[in-house]
């Protein structure tokens, strides 16, 4: 696919050249979410935080039926207390995979964390 090497710059840790990769792709098929990813997830490691946020926005956009990647990109998003996004973000996982145990209780903290404490308790 588009993204191999990309693939092969994030199995061995090297985010400069995940971004580089993974744009290059991008140029050639702008609509790829994986291209999008794996850019965000390297921006995350090296801390750019503003870039990290709109790569993994498109990918999510791109791609709604990707529960992995959806869970993947709401983990961060909780992580960085961007809570509105990852809840909405973990409703989309949930609607794909209601069993998602994981995901039931990180939206519960979510809730909570936004102040939202019946609704964190309906969920638990």
């Amino acid at each position: 696919g588009k993204v191999v090497g990309a693939r092969e710059a994030v199995a061995q840790r090297r985010p400069q050249d995940v971004i580089i990769a993974c744009g290059k792709a991008l140029q050639l098929d702008p609509g790829c979410a994986l291209g999008h990813y794996y850019r965000g997830a390297a921006h995350l490691e090296l801390g750019n935080q503003a870039a990290m946020h709109t790569d993994f926005e498109q990918a999510a956009a791109l791609d709604q039926n990707n529960a992995e990647m959806l869970y993947k990109i709401a983990t961060v998003m909780a992580h960085v207390k961007h809570y509105p996004k990852a809840i909405q973000l973990l409703g989309r996982v949930i609607e794909l995979n209601a069993t998602a145990q994981s995901a039931w209780a990180m939206l519960a903290e979510c809730y909570l964390h936004v102040g939202k404490v019946d609704t964190a308790s309906a969920i638990l």
